[in-house]
């Protein structure tokens, strides 16, 4: 059986719910967004590449509360964001994604940890 589409689902975080000890909580309501896989070789870098990217974006639209800009609840989306992405990446287990998308994360953790201007 061929995946022609994947769910992507942003559930699993609350508004504030562990950015901070004090940040405010708010329920986040189910959001689906489908990412259609149909016309992407997995086989093949820049199709992969380029598939990683819509995911990414599909995980940013799915996870975007909609709530006022206070920094908790960019950090609370962005955090749902990453997890969604990630999930999704773990749900299509295609070799050659996984392998892009953990360079990309490794790359994010490298640029955290020095700080521009060190």
């Amino acid at each position: 059986m061929r995946l022609q589409s994947l769910m992507l689902i942003a559930t699993v975080c609350s508004i504030g719910g562990s950015v901070s000890a004090h940040a405010e909580s708010f329920p986040r309501d189910p959001t689906e967004v489908l990412v259609s896989v149909r016309g992407y070789d997995f086989r093949d870098a820049r199709s992969v590449a380029s598939f990683d990217e819509r995911l990414r974006r599909a995980a940013i639209q799915a996870c975007d509360s909609g709530q006022p800009g206070s920094r908790a609840v960019k950090a609370s989306d962005s955090q749902c964001a990453r997890e969604s992405w990630e999930a999704a990446v773990r749900k299509l287990d295609q070799p050659l994604l996984s392998q892009l998308h953990g360079q990309k994360i490794d790359m994010a953790r490298a640029g955290a940890s020095h700080p521009q201007g060190e």
